[in-house]
Protein backbone atom coordinates (compact mmCIF):
# COMPACT_ATOMS: atom_id res chain seq x y z
CA UNK A 1 0.00 0.00 0.00
CA UNK A 2 1.67 3.00 -1.10
CA UNK A 3 0.62 6.74 -0.04
CA UNK A 4 0.41 10.02 -2.34
CA UNK A 5 2.13 12.38 0.02
CA UNK A 6 0.47 16.25 0.37
CA UNK A 7 0.15 19.53 1.61
CA UNK A 8 -2.95 20.19 3.32
CA UNK A 9 -4.09 23.59 3.61
CA UNK A 10 -5.54 24.30 7.11
CA UNK A 11 -8.67 22.48 7.34
CA UNK A 12 -12.22 23.43 8.87
CA UNK A 13 -14.28 21.22 10.31
CA UNK A 14 -17.85 21.21 11.76
CA UNK A 15 -19.68 18.49 13.52
CA UNK A 16 -19.46 16.22 16.86
CA UNK A 17 -17.67 15.27 19.07
CA UNK A 18 -16.82 12.39 21.71
CA UNK A 19 -13.47 12.13 24.30
CA UNK A 20 -12.79 8.16 25.74
CA UNK A 21 -12.28 4.78 24.87
CA UNK A 22 -15.03 4.54 21.80
CA UNK A 23 -14.47 0.60 21.79
CA UNK A 24 -15.45 0.21 25.31
CA UNK A 25 -19.10 -1.22 24.44
CA UNK A 26 -18.55 -3.17 21.29
CA UNK A 27 -15.49 -3.56 19.02
CA UNK A 28 -14.22 -1.57 15.90
CA UNK A 29 -16.43 -1.26 12.62
CA UNK A 30 -19.98 -1.78 14.48
CA UNK A 31 -22.79 0.84 14.79
CA UNK A 32 -22.91 0.09 18.29
CA UNK A 33 -19.60 1.67 19.45
CA UNK A 34 -19.55 5.25 20.07
CA UNK A 35 -17.85 6.10 16.83
CA UNK A 36 -21.24 4.32 15.04
CA UNK A 37 -23.77 6.14 17.83
CA UNK A 38 -22.00 9.57 16.76
CA UNK A 39 -22.10 9.12 12.74
CA UNK A 40 -26.23 7.85 13.36
CA UNK A 41 -26.67 11.61 15.13
CA UNK A 42 -24.73 13.34 12.78
CA UNK A 43 -26.75 11.30 10.05
CA UNK A 44 -29.78 12.57 11.48
CA UNK A 45 -28.58 16.07 12.84
CA UNK A 46 -27.49 16.72 9.00
CA UNK A 47 -30.93 15.42 7.33
CA UNK A 48 -32.66 17.64 9.86
CA UNK A 49 -30.85 21.03 8.83
CA UNK A 50 -29.79 19.68 5.33
CA UNK A 51 -31.00 23.71 4.17
CA UNK A 52 -29.03 25.53 6.65
CA UNK A 53 -26.11 23.00 6.43
CA UNK A 54 -26.02 23.53 2.73
CA UNK A 55 -24.56 27.18 2.96
CA UNK A 56 -21.61 26.28 4.47
CA UNK A 57 -20.90 22.48 3.97
CA UNK A 58 -18.56 21.06 1.42
CA UNK A 59 -21.49 18.64 0.24
CA UNK A 60 -20.91 14.66 -0.33
CA UNK A 61 -17.68 14.59 2.00
CA UNK A 62 -17.60 13.81 5.51
CA UNK A 63 -14.50 13.52 7.77
CA UNK A 64 -13.72 11.36 11.51
CA UNK A 65 -11.21 12.79 12.70
CA UNK A 66 -8.79 11.17 15.65
CA UNK A 67 -6.71 12.97 17.88
CA UNK A 68 -4.11 11.06 20.27
CA UNK A 69 -3.40 12.89 23.44
CA UNK A 70 0.19 11.74 25.38
CA UNK A 71 -2.13 8.97 27.69
CA UNK A 72 -4.04 7.66 24.67
CA UNK A 73 -1.56 4.45 24.51
CA UNK A 74 -2.02 3.35 28.10
CA UNK A 75 -6.21 4.55 28.06
CA UNK A 76 -6.70 4.01 24.90
CA UNK A 77 -8.97 6.83 25.05
CA UNK A 78 -8.67 9.77 22.74
CA UNK A 79 -11.13 12.35 21.20
CA UNK A 80 -12.76 11.20 17.90
CA UNK A 81 -14.89 13.71 15.91
CA UNK A 82 -17.59 13.56 12.77
CA UNK A 83 -18.36 16.06 10.72
CA UNK A 84 -18.28 17.82 7.21
CA UNK A 85 -15.59 20.66 6.10
CA UNK A 86 -17.06 23.65 6.50
CA UNK A 87 -16.59 26.86 3.90
CA UNK A 88 -17.25 29.53 6.65
CA UNK A 89 -17.42 29.17 10.30
CA UNK A 90 -20.08 32.20 11.02
CA UNK A 91 -23.44 30.21 10.46
CA UNK A 92 -21.72 27.15 11.74
CA UNK A 93 -24.89 26.04 14.18
CA UNK A 94 -24.49 26.60 18.73
CA UNK A 95 -24.71 22.16 18.35
CA UNK A 96 -21.82 21.71 16.43
CA UNK A 97 -18.15 21.97 17.39
CA UNK A 98 -15.85 23.37 15.23
CA UNK A 99 -12.05 21.71 14.50
CA UNK A 100 -9.44 23.97 13.24
CA UNK A 101 -6.72 21.60 12.01
CA UNK A 102 -2.98 23.40 10.97
CA UNK A 103 -1.75 22.47 7.59
CA UNK A 104 0.11 19.91 6.82
CA UNK A 105 1.95 17.27 5.27
CA UNK A 106 0.13 13.98 4.88
CA UNK A 107 0.86 10.60 3.77
CA UNK A 108 -2.79 9.59 2.11
CA UNK A 109 -3.37 5.94 1.93
CA UNK A 110 -6.39 4.87 -0.24
CA UNK A 111 -8.18 1.48 1.61
CA UNK A 112 -10.53 -0.68 -0.17
CA UNK A 113 -12.84 -3.33 0.62
CA UNK A 114 -11.19 -5.34 3.50
CA UNK A 115 -8.17 -3.33 4.21
CA UNK A 116 -10.97 -0.33 5.75
CA UNK A 117 -12.08 -2.81 8.30
CA UNK A 118 -8.69 -4.27 9.37
CA UNK A 119 -6.23 -2.82 11.37
CA UNK A 120 -4.46 -0.29 8.77
CA UNK A 121 -2.35 1.44 11.34
CA UNK A 122 -0.31 -1.82 11.37
CA UNK A 123 0.40 -1.61 7.55
CA UNK A 124 0.87 2.36 8.27
CA UNK A 125 3.66 1.91 10.99
CA UNK A 126 5.46 -0.59 8.56
CA UNK A 127 5.22 1.68 6.08
CA UNK A 128 6.79 4.69 7.70
CA UNK A 129 9.24 2.38 9.00
CA UNK A 130 10.62 0.60 5.46
CA UNK A 131 10.18 4.22 3.96
CA UNK A 132 12.07 6.86 6.72
CA UNK A 133 8.65 8.62 7.45
CA UNK A 134 8.32 9.68 10.84
CA UNK A 135 4.89 9.72 11.78
CA UNK A 136 3.51 12.64 13.51
CA UNK A 137 0.76 10.33 15.91
CA UNK A 138 -1.12 13.64 16.65
CA UNK A 139 -4.28 12.77 14.94
CA UNK A 140 -5.58 10.98 11.70
CA UNK A 141 -8.41 11.51 9.44
CA UNK A 142 -10.74 9.38 7.61
CA UNK A 143 -12.37 11.12 4.20
CA UNK A 144 -15.28 9.44 3.34
CA UNK A 145 -16.71 10.59 -0.32
CA UNK A 146 -19.10 8.41 -2.75
CA UNK A 147 -16.78 6.05 -2.73
CA UNK A 148 -17.81 4.89 0.32
CA UNK A 149 -21.25 2.61 0.48
CA UNK A 150 -21.70 2.11 4.20
CA UNK A 151 -21.02 -0.65 6.77
CA UNK A 152 -23.24 -2.76 5.69
CA UNK A 153 -21.22 -2.77 1.97
CA UNK A 154 -17.62 -2.60 3.02
CA UNK A 155 -16.04 -4.83 0.73
CA UNK A 156 -17.38 -2.61 -1.94
CA UNK A 157 -16.46 0.63 -0.22
CA UNK A 158 -13.21 2.51 -0.85
CA UNK A 159 -11.84 5.65 1.63
CA UNK A 160 -8.78 7.88 2.92
CA UNK A 161 -6.83 7.62 5.72
CA UNK A 162 -4.83 11.16 6.17
CA UNK A 163 -1.90 10.37 8.32
CA UNK A 164 0.14 13.44 9.45
CA UNK A 165 3.70 13.33 9.03
CA UNK A 166 6.26 15.06 11.07
CA UNK A 167 8.05 17.82 9.61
Amino acid sequence: MEPRIIEQSQLTLAGFSFYGNPFQVSGFWTEENEIGRMWKRFGAYCAANQKLLSAIAVQGIAHELHIYHPDTPTTGEFEVFVGFEATRIDGVPLELSIKLLPPARYAVFTLHGRQIASDWSKMIQEWAAKTGHQLANTHSIQRYDDRFKGLDRVDESTLDAYIPLKA
